[in-house]
């Protein structure tokens, strides 16, 4: 039988089940793992001195969950074989904002027979069928959708841009950017700066077609790097077909986009639905985020994360305009990393716990801002107009 190399593809942080055969289980994963990597039962009945199922499984869950809250990659060598034990581990990961996969290994008669864990939670799901397939594997170790970190910058970090095109091109002219459109648009900078965008590229402004244009064309260049605000996935959203409420904006990008071409609105959404929570660069000296990011979320990955990167923290209480009163995340903040974020107009940037809100609402008739890093110093542009009115006066 010839059997070609699999390639099985892992988070480089997240809580792997080895299902199937137990011998098979443990060569498989002194292969592929280090000794620290790898939890197994046997270890714990060794700490222990007992076989005591409840005793076991408590000792496994804790290292388990402390190994994981430590950020380090964990494999399961123990019987993932029941759903209810499957789903306990699936959990856990949850708990810590970790993606769990399984890897389930066939047995020496042949591929594993009982039910495959499909549907329980699983980022992904690998299946090797034949003993033979053991041997071929090759384990690739990803980097999480938001480790940028051999990225040093320097950078220019810009607000809130909500389609307007023209403040923003003004505003990356005067950072000392070349642009250049020809059938895209190509960025460049003398001293090899690169721009990043906190979110909200789309909605209320005139000109968003052109804004996503200019960030998806210097994105694919590797010129420029973007997080998801709420406005930009809600767009996604509509575009999908996907129901949602027609507000905020929303009216005036898709009226846009109803000019474009199908390929372009398909092309949109791509780019729309892989931009990340947020970002981390220079070894992780810098956070982009849409609206903040707590210190403990900024190397995870999970839907909560991804929604409070995208709305921020609330209070639970509403405005007198109705709206959620939003919780001063920044004002808890204690990190060595510095945090940028938007989402929320301000008059004026100010720095919190080295943290900076740079979204002045430029769509309002505010201004444009971008934050030099690692300089920390702020350039803006004025609007050339009021293209929006705000539904609550801006923050001073």
């Amino acid at each position: 039988m010839q059997v070609h190399k699999i390639n099985i593809h892992i988070p480089e942080l997240s809580l792997i089940l080895l299902i199937g055969n137990d011998d098979l289980k443990t060569s498989f994963a002194h292969r592929h793992f280090t000794s620290s990597e790898i939890v197994s039962l046997s270890a714990c009945q060794d700490l222990l001195a007992t076989e005591a199922t409840k005793e076991l499984d408590e000792l496994l869950h804790f290292v388990v969950s402390k190994r994981l809250q430590l950020g380090k990659l964990t494999v399961i060598n123990a019987p993932c074989e029941t759903q209810a034990l499957r789903s306990a581990l699936v959990r856990l990961a949850r708990r810590q904002h970790v993606p769990c996969a399984a890897i389930v290994l066939p047995s020496v008669q042949g591929p594993y027979q009982q039910k495959l864990p499909h549907q329980e939670g699983f980022k992904q799901v690998y299946i090797l069928q034949h003993v033979e397939a053991l041997e071929q594997v090759i384990i690739h170790r990803q980097p999480l959708e938001s480790n940028m970190k051999q990225e040093k910058g320097p950078f220019d970090i810009i607000g809130d841009v909500h389609g307007c095109f023209a403040e923003l091109e003004q505003l990356v002219l005067n950072l000392g950017y070349n642009i250049t459109l020809e059938d895209q648009y190509y960025l460049s900078h003398p001293q090899g700066r690169k721009l990043v965008f906190v979110g909200d590229l789309v909605d209320r402004g005139p000109k968003v077609p052109e804004v996503l244009r200019f960030v998806m064309d210097t994105a694919a260049q590797g010129m420029s790097f973007c997080v998801n605000g709420n406005h930009d996935d809600k767009l996604k959203r509509a575009l999908e077909g996907r129901a949602v409420t027609i507000s905020h904006g929303l009216e005036e990008s898709l009226a846009q986009l109803e000019k474009e071409s199908s390929y372009f609105k398909d092309k949109v959404i791509n780019f729309l639905a892989a931009l990340p929570s947020h970002y981390l660069f220079d070894e992780g000296r810098l956070a982009i985020a849409h609206a903040g990011v707590k210190e403990k979320y900024l190397e995870r990955s999970s839907r909560r994360i991804r929604d409070y990167c995208m709305y921020g923290e609330t209070t639970g209480a509403t405005d007198e305009f109705g709206h959620p009163v939003r919780a001063n995340w920044a004002k808890r903040f204690v990190s060595l990393t510095t945090v940028v974020y938007g989402h929320t107009p301000i008059l004026t940037p100010e720095w919190e716990n080295n943290t900076i809100n740079i979204d002045t609402g430029c769509v309002f008739g505010g201004k444009l801002t971008a934050l030099r890093y690692p300089e920390r110093e702020l350039v803006s542009v004025t609007a050339l107009k009021k293209y929006y009115t705000p539904l609550k006066p801006i923050q001073s």
